[in-house]
């Protein structure tokens, strides 16, 4: 299954020179393109990242240049975004971790998750009750969701 690929992307294969905007989002596009669920999503537009600027999501760029740790707070943006609010995420961002930190945490937490349901995928693939999987896995991530916002508003 595409979507289950995991794709590390390391710290250290986020380019370590300031990037404009058209080469961010095309640097995001690569690194993030298996991703996608349908071919014509977008991974993140120039107008998504002028956004999370302006809502304090992440910092402003310098000299019209995106850092390496403005770049790794995109790329956790991009999982982010479907699950929490902007607010959580920038609360996330606010805490007392430093980028590089946060997002190798956030890595290593994703690849972890990813190995273990691809084990989960290939019991399912034996399953005859496809509902069944199906439901059990929204209700799990609601579940999740909810855990989540309640650990996030007590920071």
């Amino acid at each position: 299954m595409k979507m289950l690929d995991f794709n590390e992307i390391k710290y250290e294969d986020i380019p370590k020179i300031d990037l404009y905007m058209d080469q961010v989002t095309s640097f995001l596009d690569d690194v993030l393109e298996g991703y996608k669920i349908n071919d014509d999503d977008k991974i993140m537009t120039k107008t998504m990242i002028n956004n999370y600027v302006k809502a304090n999501i992440i910092d402003k760029p310098v000299k019209k240049k995106y850092s390496q740790d403005h770049m790794a707070k995109m790329i956790m943006i991009f999982f982010f975004k479907n699950i929490i609010s902007m607010d959580e995420i920038e609360k996330i961002f606010s805490m007392d971790i430093e980028t590089k930190a946060l997002y190798e945490k956030f890595n290593a937490i994703n690849k972890k998750f990813y190995e273990e349901s691809e084990k989960q995928m290939d019991g399912y693939a034996m399953k005859e009750e496809k509902m069944e999987v199906i439901l059990s896995l929204i209700i799990q991530a609601d579940i999740n969701k909810r855990l989540a916002e309640m650990l996030i508003k007590a920071l």
